[in-house]
């Protein structure tokens, strides 16, 4: 990889310094563009007439392009405005004004397979991201994550696991019961490894990895498409059932430009669990400190010997778990130099990216070192390479759910003890010399400990070195017909490492000298593919364009553990001093081997006709291998072939149908045998999977259709698309007798359904000289609806334990639904309680609600005064259930502002007992929350805990000045901005249940944050604190 990878750049280099060789020899002419009210207009193309000489105007609508001095004119085009043709002979810059035309739908968008298209011609829905949305105000956890509230029907879920952490994107609600649900992301025309290192996979926890988007750098995008169904997605292939994010990056452009952005945000915890400061460390209302719980004395500032033998006050510490977190910062710096001429165009950017997480000792360092060079070598024969390099290193990554990890231990603390007592975490052993735990008042000895012993004796270490590239050729055969081929690499190594000091509860056995994991991940994905091109009018009202090509993709893995199962020097941390070294082998891949063509008619470039089919040969599956699929859609601008309202600006109306397959799973259709070391030679082992020779390929069928206008000369216009698709062939693994002699088997079966609703609104209420209001709109409605699994199975959980809900997928339900234990009714709906007073459990789990949304909203106001601009984002989720796990804890032990009251007694729950005789018996607060039918500590009944997600929030803002410059200076464009993200709550839903004499209590979590970032999603249980953040940004060009 090191050779190929030297080749291309040593390549890329000859061309980027040829090719300001050559800018040096022509004349540039430079110029700014302008709308009518004199504000800068960006990404206006500026073209040599006659020529293939371009450029594009920058975000402050200046430009520099190359021309000869008889050169007569330039032209000047953008979408939306009418193109203007403006001479430069015996000029060296101009000041330009475009006029704005009638809504045409001719903006050209990049669809499948990097095909450029206008979108007056698509069949499918579509939406863009403008890329100032994704660096002004940059999420520094993940790139991802910058689009929420943008796009329409999308939802983002960030894993708990700090900075770099993988995220889950969903377009159009979950497809898959056991595979991927995330959208596929395609750079440049080809689809990119987002493979994720680690994911929790259920609530007692892990830690969550990074994964392959949280690589992508904003900074240098060009463009940013979302195609949400598989009407558009088709091309891809298999990869692409959950939908795809259409990246296109920065290319060179004539002249020399240079652009800094720089940004630093501070990060601080935006959602903690809501805690009582009434009452202390102790048990029915006494001082003890032997124990971690809380339901002690009430604090008055009482003197008392705490935890660790020391005189001390027995007061409220309020932010003893705020305390521990610390100011998170970003500092990301980027930097990018474009030049070229008529033959030669070069880009190469340098980002930097350092992040501190909120919690200590955890950070991310990031470099993207990319580099893209363009060269007509004819005018028929021209390449296009990129090259990108990214080095990525993450220390302590946190251990995220209802176990020994930081967050949780720290959760856990009294609320009348002190930080500072808790720093005294460790003390030598005077036999051994090493360092082992002090007293720690732990609500469970077993499982919990002091967080500060966790991120001070224990580390999750992650380092990256990723390479991504291409190169293309592209032949014109005619002015009508060329042919492109393509080569591409991504290639990941990452190495991780765990290590834990001996003491450490649940990961290492006391005296054992501790524990070292080390892990290798290599990821290798190759694609090769040639697409033939052609466009012909086949007479004056009729055209096509074709496409016609050959995929391979090869990919491959190689994972590597070895774990030393104690140190025979106890914390040194090398598998040399392992006293057990196992190892954990693992190797794999897949090919597809596809064709593919697409052709599409136009009438009076109004009325579209548009098909494509697709071809795999898979090697999951059984011979011949083969599969395939296909689309078809229509589409009519209807402003162009009917006389419509004046005030009608333009109106389209589309519909299409298409399918998407997935090859499914390697290594399952034939029985896989085991070697693992042991004595003499070794032993062989069957896999314990039962092989499923017969694998069908699961396919995604969809149909939508759209409805477009704009209105008022472009002051106006709405899209409304409704959607539906199944996904049929589920790949599904399940448990199998023991009779077998093997633990799970897989069948292809299932068929989920998603429909839904996608509205999108732009609208300018005001626009004058000096002050412009602009407003984007997005609102989405998804229903899901398991319409089979089997005919024989009817249930399937997403993961087999149940400590606060279970995960559901039942034949007539829905995608997401959530199971659990509820307070028990009788016939009549009363509550039943025991003798005591107390609340029943069901005896089985019952339904609690979904954890998806019912629908999405995002509101973004664009206001612009002469050089000022401010932009804020309001999104929102609306419905959905999650259930706290965390709080259920929390309330066993008497921590959370609900278990304050009737401390004393005086809790009247009312019901009836099993007989229906009325309860007219109080409890104290502790005997309702350490109940077994309430909290039951770890495992509790999660009717109790279940909360409506509907919530509402101020997402982003940026506030700018467009600081004026001389145009005889160096520098050409100054921009400075405040920005910040999760600034606060506009509304958030409360918890379902009303418990009598306590009441509601508002969601007190963030429903965006979640354990991880696989299927597993709707319980909350030792998640990451959700973080605001509030920044300054600075964008230089010169």
């Amino acid at each position: 990889m090191k050779k190929t990878a030297k080749v291309v750049l040593l390549f890329c280099c000859f061309l980027f310094l040829r090719n300001f060789a050559n800018a040096q020899t022509q004349k540039l002419f430079k110029g700014i563009v302008l709308d009518t009210s004199g504000q800068p207009l960006s990404g206006a193309t500026i073209s040599l007439k006659g020529t293939k000489v371009e450029t594009t105007t920058n975000d402050s609508g200046q430009f520099q392009i190359s021309v000869a001095d008889v050169s007569k004119e330039i032209v000047v085009s953008l979408v939306g405005y009418n193109s203007q043709f403006v001479s430069v002979s015996g000029k060296d810059s101009a000041q330009i004004s475009l006029i704005p035309v009638q809504a045409d739908g001719n903006a050209v968008v990049v669809t499948a397979l990097g095909i450029a298209r206008k979108t007056r011609g698509l069949v499918y829905a579509t939406q863009s991201v403008k890329t100032s949305e994704l660096t002004d105000v940059r999420d520094a956890n993940n790139f991802v994550n910058s689009l929420s509230g943008k796009v329409a029907n999308v939802l983002i879920t960030q894993g708990s696991g700090g900075p770099g952490s993988g995220a889950r994107i969903v377009l159009r609600g979950n497809r898959s019961i056991q595979q991927s649900n995330t959208a596929l992301i395609v750079v440049d025309g080809v689809p990119m490894l987002n493979v994720t290192t680690n994911v929790p996979g259920g609530t007692f926890g892990s830690f969550q990895g990074p994964d392959g988007a949280s690589n992508l750098n904003a900074d240098d995008i060009e463009s940013l498409t979302v195609l949400r169904g598989a009407s558009a997605a088709a091309l891809y292939g298999s990869q692409a059932g959950n939908g795809v994010l259409v990246v296109a990056t920065k290319k060179g452009k004539t002249g020399i430009h240079v652009d800094f952005n720089s940004g630093y945000a501070s990060e601080s915890v935006f959602a903690l669990p809501k805690f009582q400061n009434t009452y202390g460390q102790g048990t029915n209302a006494e001082i003890n400190t032997s124990v971690g719980s809380s339901w002690g004395a009430k604090m008055t500032g009482q003197t008392y010997t705490n935890s660790w033998g020391n005189n001390d006050t027995y007061s409220a510490q309020d932010d003893n778990v705020k305390d521990f977190f610390r100011n998170g910062s970003s500092f990301i710096n980027y930097v990018g130099f474009s030049g070229g001429n008529d033959k030669t165009k070069a880009y190469f950017s340098y980002t930097n990216n350092a992040t501190q997480g909120i919690v200590p000792k955890n950070n991310l360092m990031r470099h993207n070192i990319n580099l893209r060079v363009f060269q007509q070598f004819t005018d028929k024969l021209s390449v296009d390479a990129r090259l990108t390099y990214i080095h990525q290193k993450i220390n302590n990554m946190p251990r995220t759910g209802e176990e020994n990890s930081p967050v949780f231990d720290m959760y856990q603390i009294p609320r009348s003890v002190k930080l500072s007592e808790a720093k005294n975490y460790q003390q030598e052993n005077t036999s051994t010399g090493l360092m082992e735990p002090t007293t720690w008042p732990s609500t469970l000895n077993s499982i919990y400990q002091n967080p500060y012993w966790m991120i001070n004796n224990t580390s999750i270490n992650s380092e990256r070195d990723r390479i991504m590239g291409f190169m293309s050729l592209k032949y014109d055969i005619t002015s009508w017909l060329n042919i492109a081929g393509r080569a591409n690499l991504d290639r990941s190594l990452d190495d991780l490492d765990q290590s834990y000091q001996d003491g450490t509860i649940l990961w290492t056995n006391a005296g054992n000298g501790g524990n070292y994991i080390t892990s290798s991940f290599k990821n290798t994905q190759q694609w090769y593919d040639v697409i033939l091109s052609g466009k012909n009018e086949l007479n004056k009202d009729w055209t096509i364009n074709y496409n016609a090509g050959s995929i391979f993709r090869d990919y491959k893995y190689v994972y590597n553990t070895l774990n030393t199962n104690g140190l025979y020097v106890a914390n040194k941390f090398s598998v040399a001093f392992a006293k057990a070294l196992s190892a954990t082998p693992q190797a794999g891949g897949d090919q597809t081997q596809s064709v593919f063509g697409t052709a599409n008619f136009a009438y009076k470039d109004a009325l579209f006709f548009d098909g494509s089919y697709r071809n795999d040969w898979d090697s999951r599956l059984a011979s011949p291998y083969s599969y395939g699929y296909y689309s078809a859609g229509v589409a009519a601008v209807l402003s162009d072939l009917f006389k419509l309202p004046q005030k009608i600006s333009y109106l389209k109306v589309n519909a299409s149908y298409a399918e998407v397959g997935n090859g499914g799973q390697e290594q399952i259709r034939n029985v896989v045998y085991n070697y693992t070391q042991s004595a003499g030679n070794g032993e062989i082992s069957r896999n314990s999977v039962y092989p499923i020779p017969n694998l069908k390929p699961e396919i995604v069928k969809n149909i939508e259709a759209t409805v477009e206008a704009k209105f008022f000369n472009n002051r106006f216009g709405f899209a409304a698309t409704y959607y539906k698709s199944n996904s049929i062939n589920q790949l599904i693994s399940l448990s199998t007798p023991v009779a077998t002699g093997y633990a799970t088997k897989y069948i292809n079966a299932g068929n989920i359904q998603n429909s839904g609703w996608e509205f999108t609104l732009q609208a300018t209420p005001i626009k004058n000289e000096d002050f412009n209001w602009d407003v984007a709109v997005n609102f989405s409605m998804n229903k899901s609806k398991i319409k089979k699994i089997s005919d024989d199975i009817s249930t399937i959980y997403l993961s087999s334990e149940a400590r606060a809900a279970q995960v559901a997928i039942t034949t007539g339900g829905k995608y997401g639904d959530l199971y659990g234990y509820k307070w028990a009714t009788n016939d009549q709906g009363q509550h039943i309680v025991d003798a005591n007073g107390l609340p029943v459990a069901t005896t089985t789990t019952q339904y609690l609600g979904n954890f998806n949304p019912t629908a999405l909203l995002g509101w973004t106001n664009t206001f612009t005064y002469k050089r000022f601009y401010l932009r804020v984002l309001t999104d929102g989720r609306i419905g959905g259930t999650l259930v706290s796990g965390t709080e259920m804890n929390l309330a066993f032990s008497g921590i959370t502002e609900g278990t304050e009251k009737f401390r004393e007694g005086g809790l009247a729950l009312g019901g009836v007992t099993a007989d229906g005789t009325v309860n007219t018996k109080t409890v104290t607060a502790q005997q309702f929350w350490t109940a077994s039918s309430v909290t039951g500590q770890r495992y509790g009944t999660g009717e109790f805990f279940a909360y409506d997600a509907t919530n509402f929030r101020l997402r982003e803002f940026s506030f700018g000045y467009d600081i004026p410059v001389k145009s005889t200076s160096l520098i050409k464009t100054l921009k400075l901005s405040a920005v910040a993200r999760n600034l606060f709550w506009i509304y958030r839903g409360s918890s379902r249940m009303d418990i009598p004499g306590i009441g509601k209590r508002k969601m007190w979590f963030d429903p965006d944050m979640s354990m991880g970032n696989g299927n597993y999603q709707g319980v909350e249980y030792g998640a990451m604190p959700a973080t605001r953040t509030w920044g300054v940004n600075l964008k230089v060009g010169f």
